[in-house]
């Protein structure tokens, strides 16, 4: 087996139905570890005049920070005047967050995606 050790976490392209095209890579523990440490906020509270301190999560910057790794770029998306839709962190979470069908359709390449990182494992554990 090879690895490109520049390269350890590459997108895999899927095409839409209806036109255009998007790379999506899976979350690496490394980068999940990162989104963990980047989101977490320590809180303290009192209670009965004791100290509790622990750290509590900000779900949206992680959810922000998740999307924004696992969409690499896409092509072909535009806006509904046929302008081409750049591939922001603004724009992910956008359609990520308000476009059902979009974010559905991600989620089932997601789902691909897993089945072929599964199969890709599976064929080198025979070998």
């Amino acid at each position: 087996m090879k690895f490109d050790l520049e390269n350890l976490n590459p997108g895999t392209w899927f095409d839409f139905k209806d036109g255009g095209r998007i790379c999506l890579r899976s979350l690496s523990t490394r980068e999940a570890i990162s989104i963990t440490k980047k989101t977490m906020k320590p809180k303290v509270e009192y209670k009965v005049g004791q100290r509790f301190s622990f750290d509590e999560p900000d779900n949206d910057k992680a959810f922000s920070l998740m999307w924004d790794s696992v969409i690499v770029t896409w092509e072909g998306i535009e806006t509904a005047d046929g302008k081409p839709l750049e591939c922001t962190t603004e724009h992910k979470l956008k359609l990520m967050l308000e476009s059902p069908v979009f974010a559905g359709t991600v989620r089932v390449f997601l789902e691909k995606l897993t089945e072929l990182d599964a199969t890709e494992k599976e064929a080198e554990e025979k070998n």
